[in-house]
């Protein structure tokens, strides 16, 4: 025969291992929504992509870094470079079709040009990932605040 104590001991052990299982399926469903890639809409896009610094790498050129300034405006200013090389685009950009779409002014692409539109991704931990037309990886994108001094002034 078990003594009352025992018994309230087993009792107390069963409660603890049924929290500690509820605990173990409420974390695992947190961190499985922390890691949830999502497809980011035309609204969302053009909010996020307005006045901001963009650092990037640039994963189907493989070693280009990039830092982008896209303004409000709808221009932007791209610098890449890698180990060997380095250059400047400039153009204008938008939201449309829940994708963030560019239209390279300088220098003049000879091969795809018109607007080229991809959509967004966002990532854990503050990453976005842009995607080509064709939905391969661009870049993965990790955004800051445009700084004031960068702002163009408004007349």
């Amino acid at each position: 025969m078990m003594s009352p104590r025992s018994i309230t001991f087993q009792i107390q052990t069963g409660r603890l291992k049924c929290c500690l299982i509820l605990c173990g399926f409420l974390i695992s469903s947190l961190v499985r929504g922390q890691g949830e890639v999502r497809e980011l809409n035309t609204e969302e896009i053009a909010v996020l992509f307005a006045d901001v610094v963009d650092r990037a790498e640039v994963i189907d050129a493989v070693g280009v870094q990039a830092e982008t300034l896209w303004y409000a405006s709808g221009h932007f200013e791209t610098r890449w470079w890698s180990s060997n090389r380095e250059g400047r685009v400039t153009g204008r950009w938008m939201a449309r079709d829940s994708k963030r779409c560019v239209l390279i002014s300088e220098p003049v692409p000879a091969s795809a040009p018109g607007w080229r539109c991809g959509k967004i991704l966002r990532e854990s931990g503050g990453v976005y990932r842009s995607l080509n037309p064709d939905d391969s990886t661009h870049g993965l994108h990790q955004l800051s605040a445009l700084p004031a001094e960068l702002k163009p002034s408004l007349p």
